[in-house]
C-alpha cells in the first residue's frame, strides 16, 4: 500500500490529498502495527517529513501544514489525558528531526512546540489566502 501511494504522489505531487494519506497512514496505520519501538518511530517520522515535503511542494496548502501540526501533537496524546512516553522519548531523542519540524534549534525537547509552530502557519496561510479573496465558502480540514 505504501508504495502504491508513494507511486502517486510521484504521479501527482500536487494532490494534498495524496500527501495527506501517505503521511497518516505511516504515521498511524503501519506504526501502530509495528512492535518494535525503533522501527514504529521510523514511521511516524516518515509520515511527518513527507507531510512536510507535501507542504513544501503545495505551499499554498492550509490542510498539509494543519495536518503536520495534528499529526505532532495527536502521536502525543494518543489516549485523551494520557502522554505517550514512547512516542516522547523517541521524539525527544531524534534531534535532527527536532530541528527539521521547528526549523531551526528547538527550545524545548517535547513535540509541543513544533505544533505551535505548524499551527500558526496554518493560520497565517488561511489569513494570507483570505486576504486574497481565494477563499471559497469554507475550508475543509480532516478533524
Amino acid at each position: 500500500q505504501q508504495q502504491i501511494i508513494e507511486l502517486l504522489v510521484h504521479l501527482q505531487p500536487r494532490n494534498e490529498e495524496t500527501w495527506s494519506f501517505l503521511g497518516w497512514d505511516l504515521a498511524f496505520n503501519l506504526a501502530r502495527m509495528s512492535r518494535n519501538p525503533k522501527e514504529e518511530w521510523g514511521y511516524i517520522r516518515a509520515g511527518i517529513e513527507r507531510l512536510m515535503e507535501g507542504a513544501r511542494i503545495n505551499q499554498n496548502s492550509v490542510k498539509l501544514k494543519y495536518d503536520i501540526a495534528e499529526t505532532l501533537y495527536y502521536k502525543a496524546c494518543w489516549e485523551p489525558g494520557l502522554f505517550q512516553r514512547k512516542y516522547l522519548g523517541l521524539y525527544a531523542a531524534d534531534r535532527d528531526f527536532q530541528r527539521m519540524v521547528v526549523g531551526g534549534e528547538p527550545e524545548s525537547d517535547l513535540p509541543f512546540e513544533p505544533s505551535r509552530r505548524w499551527y500558526r502557519l496554518t493560520k497565517e496561510k488561511i489569513q494570507e489566502v483570505d486576504r486574497a479573496g481565494d477563499i471559497g465558502t469554507e475550508i475543509y480540514i480532516r478533524r
